[in-house]
């Protein structure tokens, strides 16, 4: 009998002692803003790794790896994406904002840290002003 109650006790406490552990705040995600630089229309093809995407499209809710948006869009990744690889589609560049960071081309590659924040790697500088 006291056996039984010292280990619901400590079962007890386990569970106590985890609840701030387990506490769900709801979905992390970083926001990309592109906005194109040049007047030529293109479109942006965003690839994820792994795949972790959505953007604010209403015609698209989707969560995808590799998605294609116009120019003047704003993209949510997931917490749980590494790599972010954008690719500007024809002639012309774009200016991309994550994470406080701007910058500009037409081929950006940006790798999470480990902090979780995201830094540039690759950029490629315009083409067509």
């Amino acid at each position: 009998m006291i056996y039984r109650n010292l280990w619901l006790e400590l079962a007890v406490l386990v569970v106590l002692a985890t609840v701030p552990l387990v506490s769900w705040s709801g979905p992390r995600a970083t926001r990309l803003d592109i906005e194109p630089l040049s007047r030529v229309p293109t479109e942006i093809r965003i690839i994820a790794i792994p795949p972790g995407l959505w953007s604010t499209e209403p015609n698209d809710p989707r969560v995808a790896g590799d998605i294609v948006v116009p120019p003047h869009a704003t993209v949510w990744i997931a917490d749980s994406v590494r790599t972010v690889h954008v690719i500007v589609n024809g002639f012309g560049a774009v200016r991309v904002t994550i994470d406080s960071m701007v910058s500009d081309g037409r081929d950006i590659t940006f790798v999470r840290n480990e902090r979780g924040e995201f830094r540039r790697i690759w950029t490629v500088t315009p083409l067509v002003p």
